[in-house]
């Protein structure tokens, strides 16, 4: 051993370090050993270590540590889930999350790191078929398409919407003024992939109001017609209630939104009643969303919808990106529409019939259903079949299947449906083949396809039951602003 090198000494307050050359460490003198420029730790110091994590982002800071483990290797830890994080040592970015100490003497490692929110969203591929379309946002502030990772690769196509253009559907993919545009926070965009992708967006969160301008360019095809997105990278809702279309199950058309929730970057269409009018997306649910759904179904799954709603959120014009496309809709007053308002006074205190028509693009099979949970809202649900004559009582039986072809009439089928009000108590009951009324008021006996078919006056206490075809009756006792109801079967 030459005197440049010694056994035992203490380095930094560490014993028995071994290759010790003496730089301008504090080193405690052994035997006079002659000074150097190279040191390296014995091994209980020089083991691998984490020394870097970030718990949360307000703790992200720049960080100084001493070089107490010559050569290691370091791992940077995080707790991050969903941001990209970028490590720098000594100003120089790494890769990944690990680097080596150095083996020379100096006085510190600083550390600091980069973090980016990234978002992903699962496209499954259309491969040969049609559809697989999905209407998309991004939550963050803009984009551009050829940054998000996996968006513009391969066969895909990318659309926004404008109204007031002669082709309405702009393509990405398309070279001109209008085209190559990037993503805006806010607005909606079509987009499908030929092939199963997760897009990776990164960049600046949102940070708005949720607000939304809207236009109606007047004499245009889709006169009022907006795409607009979910700004949030959370679940959001339209605060004014107002309802909307979401893509079916298919990815080939759009149909009005059972449900008030916006999933994070998902885009919907809206109607504007006026240029310039505002709309605002929420994070707070609404409570809207409630009422009637009918379910169109072909093949894999729901392909369309109609929805009568009761007392909250507004109409819907019927809409759709394909003039071909087999739809199910509510014709009122000499207008189509996806969804109707009737109030609630008009269709729950009373037995309500509301055509709805049918058009199908395609010969084959088709299904009409509703929710099972609609038991407890209605005492009457039955959907009548205009071309056959059948009669489904809905609440029993939840869905219909029907043959139909293109040439069929469109005025297909009608609703007739009355509420499920709680029964305040028996007033009635049968005697002698008659209806015995215990009470005071107006007395109405409704069918079940909501047909009233006898009502007696006050002083009149029974209603004969000849003639009524054998089934259930919904008793409505009327006195004033006093309203009963009761359920009454007749054999």
């Amino acid at each position: 051993m030459t005197n440049n090198y010694y056994i035992n000494c203490t380095v930094d307050g560490v014993e028995n370090a071994i290759e010790v050359g003496c730089g301008n460490a504090d080193i405690t003198d052994n035997d006079g050993a002659v000074p150097g420029n190279k040191i390296i730790l014995a091994d209980h110091v020089t083991s691998d270590a984490t020394i870097f994590t970030i718990p949360t982002l307000d703790e992200l800071e720049e960080q100084t540590f001493s070089v107490a483990a010559f050569g290691a290797t370091v791992t940077l830890g995080y707790e991050l889930s969903g941001y990209e994080v970028t490590y720098y040592v000594d100003e120089e970015p790494i890769e990944g999350n690990t680097f080596t100490m150095p083996n020379a003497y100096i006085e510190a490692v600083v550390v600091d790191a980069t973090v980016i929110p990234v978002v992903t969203l699962d496209i499954a591929g259309y491969g040969t078929g049609d559809g697989g379309y999905y209407l998309i946002a991004t939550p963050f502030e803009s984009v551009d398409p050829a940054d998000v990772e996996g968006m513009t690769d391969g066969s895909f196509d990318l659309y926004r919407f404008n109204q007031a253009a002669d082709l309405e559907w702009e393509n990405w993919k398309q070279e001109g003024d209008n085209y190559h545009f990037n993503l805006a926070s806010g607005r909606g965009y079509l987009y499908a992939h030929q092939t199963d992708v997760t897009l990776v967006f990164t960049g600046e969160p949102y940070s708005g109001n949720g607000e939304v301008t809207l236009s109606k360019n007047t004499g245009v095809d889709f006169e009022g017609w907006n795409f607009v997105g979910n700004p949030f990278n959370e679940t959001a809702y339209i605060a004014d209630g107002r309802a909307f279309y979401t893509m079916n199950g298919e990815g080939s058309e759009i149909m009005a939104a059972e449900v008030d929730d916006i999933a994070p970057m998902e885009g919907v269409f809206v109607i504007a009643a006026e240029d310039g009018e505002t709309m605002t997306f929420t994070t707070e649910a609404s409570g809207n969303g409630k009422g009637l759904a009918l379910n169109l179904s072909h093949g894999r799954g729901v392909i369309d919808r109609a929805i009568v709603r009761f007392g909250d959120g507004g109409m819907l014009p019927k809409f759709q990106m394909r003039s071909n496309s087999t739809k199910v809709y509510i014709p009122q007053d000499n207008m189509d529409y996806a969804v109707v308002n009737v109030g609630r006074d008009g269709a729950c205190t009373v037995s309500t019939e509301i055509p709805v028509n049918f058009k199908a693009q395609e010969n084959g099979t088709y299904t009409l259903s509703v929710s099972e949970s609609l038991n407890s809202q209605f005492s009457i649900l039955h959907l009548i079949d205009n071309l056959t004559g059948n009669e489904i009582d809905l609440l029993q039986t939840p869905s219909y299947s029907f043959e139909a072809k293109t040439t069929d009439y469109e005025s297909r089928f009608k609703l007739v449906f009355a509420s499920g009000e709680a029964e305040d108590e028996t007033f009635a009951f049968i005697s002698n083949g008659s209806i015995v009324v215990n009470g005071e008021g107006t007395l109405q006996v409704i069918d079940m396809l909501g047909r009233t078919i006898a009502t007696r006056r006050d002083g009149a206490c029974t209603v004969s039951t000849n003639g009524m075809t054998p089934g259930v009756y919904v008793l409505r006792l009327v006195n004033g602003d006093d309203v009963k109801t009761q359920k009454m079967v007749i054999e």
